[in-house]
């Protein structure tokens, strides 16, 4: 296969943009970048992108698919409450069914927005409705069940013992190490998971190899909460239980001291920019600039589409610019390391670093096919490409999408999953998911 006639963002250490043709060889990697218009071999097919844009796949490293169906149910609130009074309900209220078709919604608004790969986290039983969708999207999904063994206010169904749970995973591990779905530890956050449950996670990421993925410095209340409960800072507290280390992924970072940010440089910990969510939420603005002069990895997610509330990353990506430009001046954006963070640094952090997030020969054939013409070709003028793609491009700009060499997207379609069966199940199931909840909801409000 040979991609014809696309200008080709690179994204990799040099951020360079070529002029050429893609060879894709059959078993899915990036066989060459060619001079435009050389002979192909006999019987190669070819697309003819001529006037395209090519890129890598999108990463996001900090998604809740089983939200997708709460979007719009928790408007108007902080973090705290937002959590009570609607998320826990309705994650408590989830079933196999209600959280498949959560997920089956997510995963297709993210495929035909341009992403690839994924790190999720799930709410806390029925995973395996989780992994059944993330076959199917024929997506990068790294996802794991929420981990919530304790916490004032938290309905009691949601709740799980932290150590049955993780045998669980263990149980799933052999039948998921090769493939596109994998399998992460997450513990929801620390106000939420014993010291006895976080030091089984540390070991269980360590004998396994499992990414940890949590939530960290979400908001101040937080922050305060942590140090009541454990005398420490959130990431002191972490490494203490021996989380925080290469392994940790640490979603929106907002509120970092200068202890905790000792701490993830010590350890290599990574934070993940949700700059969406956070600002909803009225959280805060996490400091890019500065995790990255201390040379912290720092991936992007949009979070859940029940606070962001579209899992658009070309939208999270304007908006993390805004926040560099808003705390640091304009001059500070850099557009080809904001683009950077959604596709190279993502694949870093997903642990895929050398296999996608850039092309190159070698890697394998995770990319997004952009079309400047759609919308009048309003950004297709300029010769700064990252910065046009950076501020111009948009999901409606996606005419294909490629994952290990195979077209999942093509023309703003999903070749597997359904549009119309999609949306119709998600429907269904979102309005039972509500009936589930209602209970819960009016003794909180009683």
């Amino acid at each position: 296969m040979i991609l014809r006639g696309a200008t080709i963002l690179t994204l990799d250490p040099d951020s360079r943009v070529e002029r050429a043709d893609l060879r894709i060889a059959p078993e899915g990697r990036i066989d060459a970048l060619l001079p435009p218009g050389r002979t192909g071999h006999a019987g190669e097919a070819e697309i003819d992108l001529a006037g395209r844009i090519i890129m890598p796949g999108l990463v996001q490293t900090h998604i809740h698919l089983c939200q997708t169906l709460m979007r719009g149910l928790a408007e108007r609130r902080t973090l705290a409450v937002w959590l009570h009074e609607r998320i826990w309900p309705l994650e408590a209220a989830h079933d196999a069914s209600s959280l498949r078709a959560s997920a089956r919604l997510g995963l297709l608004e993210l495929a035909t927005g341009g992403t690839t790969a994924i790190l999720d986290m799930g709410t806390t039983r029925n995973i395996e409705a989780v992994l059944e969708a993330s076959a199917e999207s024929g997506l990068r999904v790294c996802t794991g069940t929420a981990l919530m063994d304790e916490g004032a206010g938290t309905p009691p169904s949601l709740l799980r013992n932290t150590l049955e749970a993780l045998e669980e995973t263990r149980r799933l591990i052999p039948a998921l190490r090769e493939g596109r779905v994998s399998l992460c530890l997450a513990p929801r956050f620390i106000p939420s998971v014993s010291e006895e449950g976080w030091r089984a996670v540390a070991s269980l990421a360590r004998e396994a190899d499992l990414l940890i993925h949590t939530h960290a410095c979400e908001t101040s209340e937080e922050n305060a909460f942590v140090r009541e409960k454990t005398g420490s800072t959130p990431f002191a507290y972490l490494e203490k239980v021996g989380a925080a280390s290469a392994r940790l992924r640490a979603a929106h970072g907002v509120w970092i001291c200068d202890e905790d940010r000792a701490v993830i440089r010590r350890t290599g910990s990574a934070v993940i920019h949700c700059p969406g969510s956070n600002a909803k939420l009225g959280s805060g603005t996490a400091d890019v600039l500065r995790l990255w002069e201390d040379r912290v990895p720092v991936g992007i997610g949009c979070d859940g589409a029940a606070c962001n509330n579209r899992l658009d990353v070309w939208e999270e990506m304007r908006r993390a610019a805004a926040a560099i430009s808003l705390l640091h001046g304009p001059r500070a954006v850099e557009p080809e390391r904001i683009l950077a963070m959604a596709t190279r640094a993502g694949a870093e952090l997903l642990g895929l670093g050398a296999r996608i997030g850039s092309i190159a020969a070698g890697r394998e054939a995770d990319l997004v096919v952009l079309d400047p013409s759609i919308g009048g070709g309003l950004w297709s003028a300029g010769t700064d490409v990252h910065a046009r793609v950076l501020y111009g491009a948009g999901r409606e700009h996606v005419e294909q999408v490629w994952v290990q060499g195979e077209m999942i997207v093509k023309r703003g379609r999903h070749r597997s999953l359904s549009t119309a069966r999609v949306l119709r199940e998600a429907s269904e199931a979102a309005r039972r998911l509500e009936q589930r909840a209602e209970a819960t909801w009016q003794s909180l409000s009683n």
